[in-house]
């Protein structure tokens, strides 16, 4: 019958050879009687079904409760990540079942052999495999890469991180700018996904590269992949660190694609300027004091004489506390033939102006750093009511007398020379930066960098408005390279940053106590 329909050559011993390979041998491979007992079938389903289920969670419960209106992009992106998870777990059974020199049965290594070449069944291919599926697999199953105990370590580390990055900035940001919501989300979610990168990774080198804590045998399974050479530069703590900074910032941008702004940017910038300074300069007070003289003159200046160069979010923090509006700084600007005085106080002599000012600006400032002594209080679990006080006074006595020595000076000065320009703004402002010696010295330093960056993204918008051009990716670059100087230098930041946020030392801290 079949001689009627195909030809002889199809219908020889070769053809049927080959529908041999085609469908009996297809058949043979998936029916459990014949290539696998039923026991081996619920083994494969089971493992390849935990790996579906734990991929598509692993993505879709974090991000459903970020971003509930693309709970279906969301569900497709976990299912793409469900299929990639259970085919890398076949993939893996399947060696273990039919290539595997040690595991696999004989006469499931004889059927390979009637598929693949010789050359290609040998225990190079073997090894080949091994090295993409079965070490892949190793490495992330807790059954033979690490122990549940060292599998439930790691995780707690990661998700401690990443729920510290994530209300660390959350929380008062959202108390700050309350209709900015779901910017201020997504960004502390970008912040959450860099903390626990790089707790993942220090986890990482903790466990395959620290010459003192990582087992021998771990050690050996990272050489067979990494260059001798290379595995003792990455065994050094700091460099290692530096580079997972760096991949952190990558894995941030992927879900805040804004954050290579230059505000931020210019942040973590200063920040890292200060980790590379000498400490007898970094941490001289007085030094902070000048670098804010300098960073005050920029911002205020910008502020009143040039406001769409200043970042909006602080312009409009400005406009709060220095309780001028927008349209006031604009009718200065277009009589600035006359003395400011009649347009800001119109009615008021400028003393009984400044003791207004100072009043009420005091009571605005407390109420703006109350919140944020109470969240570090809760943080640190450090609560004194005598120095909260100090503390609270110190802070807002800091802002008010910046705010009222910009009015102040600027009465007395356009007094004796009306006309509001850019340099003779630049010639009484930077008093205002004296207002930093009656904060502690030791937040001199943090608070002269915070308004440094807006004073340095201030002269970039500056510069750009006048032609400058804008190099695509220096943002992404810059940041990388900050994060990478200030993980490099991690000993010398504050323990807020390494060991309640990263955890770097508090894992440490951990592991010697177990080591004593």
């Amino acid at each position: 019958q079949v001689s009627e329909y195909v030809p002889n050559n199809l219908s020889a011993p070769a053809a049927a050879r080959t529908l041999d390979v085609f469908l009996f041998r297809l058949h043979q491979t998936i029916d459990s009687s014949s290539a696998m007992q039923s026991a081996e079938i619920a083994s494969v389903a089971s493992h390849v079904l935990s790996g579906a289920s734990k991929g598509f969670f692993m993505y879709f419960l974090p991000l459903s409760l970020l971003q509930r209106k693309n709970l279906g992009t969301i569900a497709r992106r976990a299912a793409a990540i469900s299929a990639f998870t259970s085919t890398v777990r076949v993939g893996h059974k399947v060696y273990k079942l039919y290539l595997d020199p040690k595991l696999s049965a004989p006469e499931k290594q004889e059927q390979v052999s009637e598929y693949v070449p010789n050359n290609l069944s040998a225990p190079a291919a073997a090894r080949t495999l091994d090295v993409f599926l079965f070490r892949l697999h190793q490495t992330i199953d807790s059954s033979s890469a690490m122990q549940s105990a060292e599998i439930a370590s790691v995780a707690s580390h990661v998700l401690s991180g990443a729920s510290k990055g994530f209300f660390m900035y959350f929380l008062p940001l959202s108390l700050l700018q309350r209709k900015n919501l779901g910017t201020i989300a997504r960004r502390a979610a970008a912040i959450s996904a860099f903390t626990s990168t790089v707790r993942v990774g220090h986890k990482v080198y903790k466990l395959y590269l620290d010459p003192k804590l990582s087992a021998p045998e771990k050690q050996e399974q990272v050489s067979e992949y990494v260059p001798k050479m290379v595995q003792q530069v990455l065994a050094k703590q700091n460099i290692f660190l530096s580079l997972v900074g760096a991949a952190s910032v990558l894995v941030a941008c992927l879900v805040d694609p804004s954050l290579p702004s230059s505000v931020f940017v210019f942040w973590l910038l200063i920040r890292a300027i200060r980790a590379v300074t000498p400490n007898s300069v970094a941490k001289n007070p007085f030094v902070s004091v000048a670098v804010m003289c300098v960073a005050a003159t920029q911002v205020m200046t910008t502020w009143i004489i040039a406001r769409d160069e200043l970042d909006p979010m602080y312009a409009r923090f400005m406009d709060k506390h220095g309780r001028v509006g927008p349209s006031t700084i604009r009718t200065m600007i277009a009589h600035d033939d006359t003395v400011p005085c009649s347009v800001v106080h119109p009615g008021k002599g400028c003393s009984h102006f400044a003791t207004d000012f100072f009043r009420h600006s005091f009571l605005q400032s407390a109420q703006l750093y109350l919140p944020q002594y109470l969240i570090m209080i809760a943080v640190t679990r450090k609560f004194n009511f005598m120095a909260l006080l100090k503390n609270l006074a110190r802070s807002s006595l800091f802002l008010t007398l910046f705010c009222t020595i910009a009015w102040v000076s600027t009465c007395v000065f356009y007094k004796q020379s009306p006309g509001l320009k850019r340099h003779k703004l630049y010639s009484h402002m930077w008093l205002c930066g004296l207002a930093l010696l009656v904060e502690r010295p030791s937040r001199r330093a943090e608070l002269a960098g915070y308004v440094s960056t807006y004073a340095a993204d201030a002269g970039l918008r500056f510069l750009m408005k006048r032609g400058l051009p804008q190099i695509p990716g220096a943002g992404m670059l810059t940041l990388m390279v900050a994060v990478g100087t200030l993980l490099y230098h991690h000993e010398s930041q504050p323990r807020l940053l390494t060991n309640w946020l990263l955890g770097l030392r508090e894992m440490q801290l951990k592991e010697n106590a177990a080591a004593s």
